[in-house]
């Protein structure tokens, strides 16, 4: 069972030629200008070769540079946080310091009290005090 494919495409169908392919077929006017158009499309695409060869490059760039102010306030709030403990470290230093000097006086303390009310002095309050 063949089916009959074929189909009338009208008289002017009849006299159309497909044109021959190929150099030979295109007058040589025309012929200059497409080789002069892909003399242009081949520089073309060896310029985007060349950019896309460029790209990573450029994206690394873009990245440092956006990146480097990020590292710099990093770093201004590392310092900044050194600073703060270091006046946090000073201030328990002054805090604890009056705690100490009043320890270091509670022998001399007792010596004097010791004294004003004419009890006899110990031998460990007086290595204690020197």
């Amino acid at each position: 069972m063949q089916q009959d494919l074929s189909f009338n495409l009208g008289p002017s169908a009849e006299n159309h030629r497909p044109a021959a392919v190929g150099w030979q077929a295109v007058p040589p006017s025309s012929r200059q200008a497409l080789e002069q158009e892909l003399a242009a499309t081949r520089e073309q695409i060896s310029e985007l070769r060349s950019l896309l060869a460029d790209l990573p490059e450029i994206f690394e760039s873009r990245f440092a540079s956006r990146l480097q102010p990020l590292l710099e306030q990093r770093q201004e709030l590392i310092d900044h946080r050194d600073d703060l403990r270091r006046h946090l470290q000073a201030l328990a230093a002054d805090q604890a310091a009056p705690h100490l000097a009043a320890s270091n006086d509670v022998p001399r303390l007792g010596k004097l009290l010791r004294h004003a009310f004419g009890l006899p002095q110990s031998a460990d309050e007086d290595n204690i005090a020197a």
